[in-house]
This record gives C-alpha cells, structure tokens and sequence, in this order.
C-alpha cells in the first residue's frame, strides 16, 4: 500500500529538516502492513522566489496526486 508524493520545499535549514522528516516516518510498518510513500519527485526552491508557475506546470504531467509543500 503506498501512493505517489512530489514533495516542495524551501533550500533553506526548515526545508530541508522537513524533507528528512517526511522521508523518515513515510518508511514505516503497522500493524505489519508495510505503508510506503513513493516520492516521485522533490522540489526545492530558493526563498524569496518570485514565480514558481513554471514548476507547477512542470508537475502537470507527474503521476502524484499528494503534493507536499513547505514554505515560510
């Protein structure tokens, strides 16, 4: 059981403890049902960025239907 994730996040410290977070607890087992969260794609992006249109066009295509965002 697992589905497919695009994860975007900031390039700065946050971002990226978030990223290794997600990663960490996604690869778990419960009740011994292996649950797995297959990242398609990760995208990281620097702070302050004034148009992130051009990426999200780019995941039109992507087979993920859970995108994940961290920004501050």
């Amino acid at each position: 059981m697992g589905g497919w994730v695009i994860i975007i996040h900031s390039s700065d410290t946050d971002g990226r403890a978030i990223l290794g977070r997600f990663q960490t607890t996604s690869q778990t087992n419960y009740d011994d049902i292996d649950v797995r969260a297959t990242v398609e794609s990760i995208v990281e992006f620097e702070p302050k960025l004034d148009s992130f249109t051009e990426n999200l066009l780019e995941m039109k295509t992507a087979q993920s239907r859970v995108y994940l965002l961290y920004a501050k």
